[in-house]
């Protein structure tokens, strides 16, 4: 027997749902959370009637009994790997373990809906007798090679004593124990083939059959789908009175405006916001959790626990791709030491963070990429304060990686955990997680799933299975671990159930809830309707004729859904943004809920639909006002509202009085004063107030500054020889061609100690192509430089060579007075200081030459030419030559001869100064002069419109 009863939006479903309680009946909801809660409401009035909630997965699986134990999460994708040959494998582009996953994924997914669907697997054997799917000819060598994984798979399953799903989830392995029960379907918008073959079986059986659905207009009479057509709908169908629809410019408005508005309005605790992206939005953060109810579970991956192994799994990989396997990346270091739960593992207290970081610093700032070891580098490295924090993670930190690097299998990871002088998981986890949540029950619920691996002998031999070596095993064994463990979710109890707040939740959660007021985030085309997936094997089209759900189904019960959230709440207010640069624009749902109302549908409902263009300092203000947190941060530094004259945003206010110091001098070599020129913005941070600009992530690179300071270090090497006397062609020849002598100079320099180029040159492959490419690159330069240049510019002459000087700086502390100008009766000066890397002078001239491994500009060559010889003569014609050599291409590149071009340049300075002083630290013009701390300057937002010159 099987009845339908239909209930409108204006009707709680739960309710009308529990009128159907009587003894012995089943009731069948889409989702767990709907189940709980009509399980909850239905205690609260319990009658002693002997009822059941269930998700319709579990009423499939009551029904689809397997005759074998069944694998799942990484049994079936360990499994699914072996039952790939070697050609399987090229063809798929699998080149180990980890590249099936997404395809593995994939491939179930895909068995999975055709048994969905009551489809057999054996008719795809025959694609050319597929109704109307002509497929191409590669669809068709894919389907019969993911066949042939699909039976081999099956044999491997079988030779373990194992199932899988897809292989016994049919309607004749249906078994139907029960008869005499009433079972209740509630509100299911899509019923697969395989959910109505087990519904006609079971009604077959002598049990009685419910089905509920919730729409408006008319009666259902079958399981098909429903959709919903809001013409037809009549007052008395739906529940909703007020609809607003808000436009921004971004999602950051709309969040933002939802803080500091519709949050703060009375009791929203029978209310819920829409919005899948939460957990992992960057605004996460805004949200009180004393007025928001979060999701209870959590996925374990946010957690520390989860971020160590990361941590141990990352920090191995990396060292394994350095030479000898012994160094570890300081990025990789800093990164780690960031992490409070990092340090707590290994005793330190959060307030010897920021004393840790400044120990890293101090590496960073010399230009250190690793740390070995054997912590040779922090005993060797000269600081004032030591090292002696970094030594108290280190030392620790690199035994264990050393007993991880061991790991060949799951079972030797196991024997790690909580061992003696292993890992003790409790110290990976945070008090609050300890005392509120069942963080160590889910670890080691994990942890057995993992152990199954290998006591179910899955696996007989894993060096062979991972294929790889040394260290790279345990690297595979930990991400095996991590694939694992990351699918665990915790639970965190609740302390105080009491206070009444906005749930956050996600449209399918809420689907068969009924809400007092809906709030939807992110309603725009793309994610409310969502996008097409990938296509995978077939397309649309061809999964729609196979018997497949294709995108026009999915998208249909996501249309009702929405619709069915919105219909049966009183109040429903939808944010939505359009950005027509990023092709971003409100969601068809939305407009098709704004013209069916324009047409006259849904006549009771009041609807106002705005365009808002807020200013985010004026949100985030009210947002602080609003808040009941304590810690309110940059209150007093919110964005000012510039009105018509918005590149003031991008200019720092100057205080001349005081910029310049008390002696209003700014003494400053070629860069510094190149700054100037170039972004006045970056020249004041980095010059004026002297923050420096510090890469705190380098990556393990040969960078220009790098070969740069090999290249003058090396320079140094071979020319200190050479200075302070006179000397002839004769005298420097042997210096200078020599190669054999030239590359024992630069090896040596290489590996000198207190350079530390071994932790400043990557330390992968990247070394040998410095050490052979690069290095003999730099020595046959030199050669090329004595025989093309100094042999041919110095003959018959004598000479003397004054090469840089580590300790020596033309102009000295002080600097030399480049330009002095007066400003509202007060004087400023600019004083420079420098070092060229060669003069030579003779009887007749001098030369200078700075040596180039990269980008080269003339007013560097203007800026030496001022320091040694211009200040005292500026607009003479000296007998002076200054040039480049480029080292990888062996070749001059002379400065032009015009002074003018000198003048020039120092009045530009004095130009920029000026201006500077006046006017405020303004952006570079150039698009290539504003990258210079883009993340302090915010040139990224830099338009014309916004005083942008190009």
């Amino acid at each position: 027997m099987r009845k339908y009863i239909t209930v409108s939006f204006s009707e709680d479903l739960l309710q009308k749902s529990l009128e159907q309680a009587q003894e012995s009946t089943v009731f069948v909801f889409p989702t767990h959370i709907s189940a709980s809660r009509a399980r909850q409401i239905f205690m609260q009035n319990w009658t002693l009637q002997d009822c059941e909630f269930i998700t319709m997965e579990q009423f499939r699986e009551s029904l689809l009994l397997p005759s074998d134990p069944t694998v799942s999460d990484d049994r079936r994708m360990v499994c699914l790997f072996q039952a790939l040959s070697p050609e399987h494998r090229e063809y798929f582009h699998i080149n180990g373990f980890f590249d099936i996953v997404e395809w593995g994924n994939q491939f179930f997914q895909f068995f999975e809906e055709l048994c969905d669907e009551n489809i057999d697997a054996q008719t795809l054997y025959e694609p050319q007798n597929l109704p109307g799917i002509n497929l191409l000819e590669w669809q068709e060598s894919y389907l019969l090679k993911v066949l042939e994984i699909r039976t081999e798979y099956r044999k491997i399953l079988a030779q373990h004593g194992f199932s899988d799903p897809i292989f016994f989830q049919n309607i004749e392995n249906a078994h139907l124990p029960h008869w005499g029960i009433r079972y209740v379907f509630v509100n299911q918008y899509y019923y697969s083939r395989l959910e109505q073959s087990l519904i006609d079986a079971v009604e077959a059986a002598d049990n009685e059959i419910v089905i509920i659905s919730q729409i408006g207009g008319k009666e259902q009479k079958d399981l098909d789908p429903t959709v919903i057509d809001l013409k037809s709908l009549e007052p008395e169908d739906y529940r909703l009175r007020n609809l607003e629809v808000l436009e921004f410019k971004n999602e950051d408005q709309a969040v933002l405006y939802f803080l500091a508005n519709q949050a703060h309005e009375g009791d929203l605790s029978g209310s819920v916001l829409v919005d899948s992206k939460l957990n992992r939005a960057s605004y996460r953060d805004l949200f009180d959790p004393r007025r928001f109810g979060m999701s209870e579970k959590q996925s374990i991956q946010n957690r520390w626990i989860y971020r160590i192994f990361h941590i141990f799994r990352q920090h191995l990989d990396a060292m394994s791709d350095t030479l000898g396997e012994g160094f570890l990346p300081l990025r990789l270091i800093l990164d780690a030491c960031s992490q409070e739960g990092f340090l707590s593992f290994y005793g330190l207290k959060p307030n010897q963070k920021n004393s840790l970081l400044d120990e890293i610093k101090v590496l960073l700032n010399s230009d250190i990429l690793y740390v070995d070891n054997k912590l040779d580098l922090l005993d060797k490295f000269a600081s004032p304060r030591g090292f002696k924090l970094m030594k108290a993670i280190l030392e620790p930190h690199f035994r264990l990686l050393e007993k991880l690097s061991k790991l060949i299998s799951p079972g030797d990871l196991l024997n790690l955990i909580d061992s003696p002088d292993g890992i003790a998981i409790p110290r990976l986890c945070s008090e609050e997680e300890l005392q509120n949540s069942d963080i160590l029950e889910v670890f080691y619920a994990r942890l057995a799933n993992f152990a199954s691996l290998e006591k179910l002998g899955l696996v007989q031999n894993w060096q062979e299975f991972f294929d790889r070596e040394d260290s790279r095993q345990a690297v595979s064994v930990l991400q095996l671990f991590l694939e694992s463990l990351g699918s665990g979710r915790i639970n965190f109890h609740k302390t105080d159930t009491k206070q009444k707040r906005l749930q956050i939740s996600n449209l399918l959660d809420i689907r068969n809830l009924s809400q007092e007021s809906v709030f939807f985030f992110h309603a725009i085309e793309g994610e409310l309707p969502s996008s097409p997936n990938p296509v995978w094997l077939f397309n649309e089209t061809q999964r729609g004729r196979l018997g497949l759900k294709s995108y026009p189904d999915l998208r249909e019960r996501e249309r009702y859904y929405f619709l069915r959230t919105v219909l049966s709440s009183e109040k429903c207010v939808i944010f939505t943004h359009r950005n027509l640069e990023n092709d971003i624009e409100p969601g068809s749902f939305v407009t098709e809920l704004i013209q069916a109302h324009s047409d006259g549908a849904l006549s009771q409902v009041k609807l106002e639909s705005k365009t808002f263009e807020p200013c985010i300092s004026n949100l985030y203000r009210a947002w602080l006002a609003g808040s009941e947190t304590q810690d309110k941060p940059y209150q007093d530094e919110l964005c000012r509202n510039f009105g018509k004259e918005p590149e003031r945003f991008f200019t720092l206010p100057s205080q001349p009085k005081s910029d310049l110091g008390a002696e209003r001098t700014h003494v400053s070599g070629y860069y510094g004063l190149d700054d100037l020129l170039k972004n006045p913005f970056s020249w004041y941070i980095k010059r004026l107030r002297k923050i420096p600009d510090l890469d705190l992530r380098p990556l393990e690179t040969i960078s220009r500054k790098l070969s740069g300071a090999i290249m003058h270090d090396f320079l140094s090497k071979v020319l200190q020889p050479l200075a302070g006397r006179d000397l002839t062609l004769w005298d420097i020849e042997p210096h200078l061609t020599d190669v054999e002598t030239l590359a024992a100079v630069l090896d040596d320099l290489l590996n000198e100690e207190k350079l530390f180029y071994t932790y400043k040159i990557p330390q992968n492959y990247n070394k040998v192509f410095l050490t052979t490419i690069i290095n003999n690159s730099l020595v046959d330069s030199i050669k090329a430089f004595y025989w093309s240049y100094l042999a041919q510019n110095l003959k018959d002459e004598n000479f003397r060579l004054i090469p840089e000087q580590d300790r020596e700086t033309e102009g000295g502390k002080i600097g030399k007075e480049l330009l002095s100008i007066r400003l509202d009766d007060a004087d400023f000066s600019v004083r420079i200081r420098g070092r060229a890397d060669l003069r030579i002078k003779t009887p007749k001239r001098d030369l200078i030459i700075d040596f180039k491994t990269g980008h080269h500009d003339n007013d560097q060559l203007y800026f030496y030419e001022w320091l040694y010889y211009r200040l005292d003569n500026p607009a003479e014609d000296l007998n002076l030559s200054s040039l480049f050599w480029l080292l990888f291409e062996s070749k001059t590149e002379k400065s032009p001869a015009d002074l003018q071009k000198r003048l020039d340049w120092k009045n530009q300075v004095e130009d920029a100064l000026v201006n500077s002083l006046t006017s405020g630290y303004s952006l570079g013009s150039k698009v290539a002069d504003r990258q210079d701390l883009t993340k302090i300057t915010r040139a990224d937002l830099y338009r014309i419109n916004k005083g942008g010159d190009q």
